[in-house]
């Protein structure tokens, strides 16, 4: 029996933009971009090769402690947030074009959105890396790095969300999917990030790639959810966002108990907490939007998220490496200016001003 709330429903052909989506897709940009800037900051602190820089919070756990649990933090979710929010819009965009101009537009724009991810991943994989002097790392090109797990994600997310019509059944089969990534983790039958499952030869498999495709389907999910009462989003809020958001971080921190989160292999309890703690920056960001707050810049970076992810994919990383590192040890308020506040402050500014002027990247 199909759930009313779960069938499709409202306007999916609604172009109107939600300022307070663009608020939460301007703090998934914003995450982003400090993971690109913290990336190269690390240090080891057991063997104390080198000095951790910047706040440690806002770096991810393996960069400066390598162990087992690996040591999480806030911006672990960063990418996962990324993926889930990339599902919500997929779901709008894709649906509206499926209610608009028909399945062949619908879908002649989820083979351009793919298509495009898929060169980029080539030129930051393939064309870089070879401009480098390394090889073409096809692993990564085609599923292992982060412009080609969106590319899969955003690929499941159309596929989903045209041929699961019930965003009840899609939630279902993201978590069927969570299921199948513990028990394959669990089994170690497939080989793992952790560096010592090499050797031993176990056969390749996306781990990483499979959650986060599971992440995006269930932001689709949400993404329909939201529209439940085309008149008023708080019933899609009330009835299923919130309710599943708190399920899916009770059972993150169940989880965590059998199996620990895993940044690179994207754990199911870390996958579990990402969906919950999404699902609350999307009630968040509406509430605030309801009660007339907003921070200004986070919209524009939210608005243009895509063009935020190549700077930093593509420039902002690489950027931060050039710099010398015994120079930023020895001056910390160099280090602040050239790392902690110039990449942020170029983005914000690019971001605001495309917005004044209404210009918003596409791919």
């Amino acid at each position: 029996m199909v759930d009313a709330a779960d069938s499709p429903g409202g306007d999916p052909g609604a172009s109107r933009r939600y300022a307070w989506l663009d608020q939460a897709r301007g703090i998934v940009a914003l995450l982003f971009v400090i993971s690109t800037i913290m990336g190269p900051m690390g240090g080891n602190m057991l063997l104390g090769d080198r000095l951790p820089l910047g706040p440690t919070y806002l770096d991810h756990g393996y960069n400066y402690y390598k162990g087992y649990p690996p040591l999480i933090t806030l911006i672990d979710i960063g990418q996962m947030t990324f993926m889930f929010v990339l599902g919500f819009v997929a779901y709008i965009a894709f649906t509206g074009r499926l209610a608009k101009r028909g399945p062949r537009a619908a879908w002649a724009y989820a083979a351009r959105r793919v298509g495009a991810l898929y060169v980029l991943s080539f030129i930051a994989c393939g064309l870089i890396y070879r401009l480098e002097g390394k090889p073409i790392n096809w692993p990564e090109v085609l599923y292992n790095d982060i412009i080609a797990e969106l590319a899969l994600a955003a690929l499941f997310s159309y596929v989903m969300s045209y041929f699961v019509r019930n965003a009840g059944w899609r939630a279902s089969l993201a978590v069927v999917a969570f299921v199948v990534h513990a028990f394959l983790f669990a089994s170690h039958a497939v080989d793992q990030y952790p560096w010592f499952d090499t050797p031993l030869g176990r056969p390749k498999f996306p781990l990483g790639a499979l959650n986060l495709s599971a992440i995006a389907v269930m932001g689709t999910a949400f993404s329909q959810w939201i529209r439940m009462d085309p008149a008023d989003p708080r019933v899609g809020f009330r009835r299923r966002v919130l309710p599943v958001s708190v399920v899916a971080l009770g059972a993150g921190y169940c989880m965590e108990w059998i199996q620990h989160s895993d940044h690179h292999d994207v754990t199911t309890a870390l996958a579990l907490i990402s969906v919950g703690l999404s699902g609350l920056l999307l009630a968040s960001t509406y509430a605030f939007n309801e009660a007339g707050l907003e921070i200004p810049w986070l919209e524009p970076l939210g608005k243009n998220l895509i063009l935020v992810f190549i700077i930093g994919a593509l420039g902002i990383n690489r950027y931060v490496e050039a710099l010398p590192r015994p120079f930023l040890e020895a001056h910390p308020y160099a280090c602040l200016l050239l790392v902690g506040v110039a990449p942020l402050a170029l983005v914000i500014s690019i971001a605001v001003a495309l917005d004044k002027r209404n210009i918003v990247i596409r791919l």
